[in-house]
This record gives C-alpha cells, sequence and structure tokens, in this order.
C-alpha cells in the first residue's frame, strides 16, 4: 500500500469526503487484512477532485488485474460472460447504446483512418458490438491485461489484442482514428499521463471515447457497491475531467451524465486530439 496522493494534481492536502466501512472483495481477492482501516474517499483541497484513500502499490496493482476477471473470481468462464453480453437485446444492451449514442455526435464518414483502438477492452464485447454498429470498413484493436480474457477478445472478435497493461506505441507505429476506454480511467493511478499516452496513438483530428463513473454516485449507490471498492482510484466530475482532457491534449465536444440500463450514473465524454 502506498499514501494517497491527488491523482490530478499531486497535492496532499485532503478533506474527507465519505466513508467506506463495508467489505472489499478486491482487497479480499489480494489476502490484504483491512480490518480497522478507516476506508475513506477523500476530495483534494487544490483541484476538488476525489480519490480513494487505499491505495495499492505496483506489485498489488499487477496481481488484481492479472486476475481482475478471472472465472474464479467472477463465477462465470469467460466464454458464458461474451455469449451472454453479445445476445442482449439492442434495447437491453448498454455496448449498443455507447456507439449508437457515438455515432451521433460523430461523423465517422471522413474520418481518415478507420481504426479503432479500445483501451481495457475485456473479453472484447464493445469490439464485437462496434463490428456490427460501425461496418466493415473499420479495423479492430484491444488492449487488456487480463490474459484469459485477452485471448477471448481476440478469439471471439478477430481483433488484434495485446493481453498486458497500455502504453503508447504498442502497435508500434499505427495511429488510430477512434480509441474508445470505458470504465478505465477510474482504475488508473497517473489519469493525466493515460491520456497523453492515447493522444499519441491517435492521428491528428481523431477521437476519444471516453466513460467514467460520474461523482453523483456517492449520492445513489450504496457505500457497499463495488465502485467504492479499492480498485477505483477517482470519482470524476464533468468539471474535472474536462479540465483533464484539455491538459492532456484534447479538445471536449461533449461531456454530459447519463443514467445507464443498469442504473449507474456515468460520465459520458467525446474528445478530439488537438
Amino acid at each position: 500500500m502506498i499514501e494517497p496522493m491527488c491523482p490530478l494534481c499531486d497535492g496532499r492536502d485532503f478533506v474527507e469526503f465519505a466513508v467506506v466501512e463495508d467489505s472489499d472483495d478486491y482487497l479480499d481477492l489480494l489476502s490484504i487484512p483491512y480490518k480497522g482501516w478507516k476506508r475513506e474517499w477523500l476530495r483534494c483541497s487544490v483541484c476538488g477532485h476525489i480519490s480513494n484513500s487505499v491505495r495499492l502499490d505496483e506489485v498489488e496493482i499487477a496481481k488484481l488485474y492479472s486476475q481482475f476477471r478471472e472465472s474464479a473470481f467472477r463465477k462465470e468462464l469467460p466464454d458464458d460472460y461474451f455469449n451472454r453480453i453479445t445476445t442482449l437485446p439492442v434495447s437491453r444492451s448498454e455496448n449498443y447504446q455507447k456507439l449508437t449514442y457515438l455515432i451521433s455526435k460523430v461523423n465517422f464518414e471522413y474520418v481518415a483512418r478507420k481504426t479503432m483502438l479500445d483501451i481495457g477492452c475485456g473479453g472484447g464485447v464493445l469490439i464485437h458490438t462496434a463490428k456490427q454498429v460501425m461496418g466493415n470498413e473499420w479495423k479492430f484493436s484491444g488492449v487488456e491485461p487480463t490474459v484469459s480474457f485477452a485471448e477471448l477478445a481476440a478469439r471471439r472478435t478477430g481483433a488484434r489484442v495485446y493481453a498486458g497493461d497500455y502504453r503508447s506505441g504498442l502497435f508500434k507505429e499505427e495511429r488510430f482514428g477512434l480509441v474508445t476506454c470505458c470504465a478505465v480511467l477510474e482504475h488508473v493511478p497517473h489519469p493525466r499521463r493515460f491520456l497523453e499516452m492515447i493522444r499519441e496513438d491517435l492521428i491528428g483530428g481523431g477521437w476519444l471515447f471516453l466513460e467514467v463513473p460520474d461523482d453523483s454516485e456517492f449520492t445513489y449507490l450504496p457505500r457497499s457497491h463495488d465502485h467504492f471498492m479499492c480498485q477505483h482510484i477517482s470519482f470524476f466530475s464533468r468539471q474535472t475531467l474536462v479540465k483533464l482532457l484539455e491538459a492532456a491534449g484534447f479538445d471536449c465536444i461533449d461531456a454530459a451524465v447519463v443514467v445507464s440500463l443498469r442504473a449507474h450514473r456515468t460520465l459520458r465524454c467525446i474528445a478530439r486530439a488537438i
């Protein structure tokens, strides 16, 4: 474990925002004893960003994400997961919702390079839906740290998938017209550098589609929800996310809170590489 520091401004001065007293499935997975700890969400006194007081070190993070999607933890085999999500009717498919929203905001007909990279692609369910919605002209790639799910995504979608942590240049000199990054940035210790790496992987004027849990979830979800467990480092507001994107070299085109089909408050954002 490491001492908390603001992921946005590196500040170390915080005020208590919320306390979590429920069990933490991810600390349990790592066999880290936490009984008697004061587990808090903290608001940075400098920039106002909300972050978790529980911070895993690099070794703990690597161990967590090597097991993050494994069937022994999730109680579902990888192919069963893929089949369950991809056979949902359109009216119940969050992936279909995301892509139809994106297409309604961006005219991809004139994108110079019809290539999509999905960061944190899991088992490839968003890529699967994108292939159906965006057409045969597009080529798809993914990055996923859990090896069994990276292999699942490649096998079930035919996409190129890198098994490991994301960094820029994984696909050599290729630059993408679109990067999607859903439910990932809240896990990242250094989100500005992460977004700067995405910027490096985009063509000039390329698009980023980003989703993170909105900080209004503190009002609507019980503290026992896994969004408040140790795998999440950050909760963003529209203001902090837009400011972060601008600092990383993006022009934010649209940013709004939406309620997902599972009743989660999600901050959905479309940005363009400057």
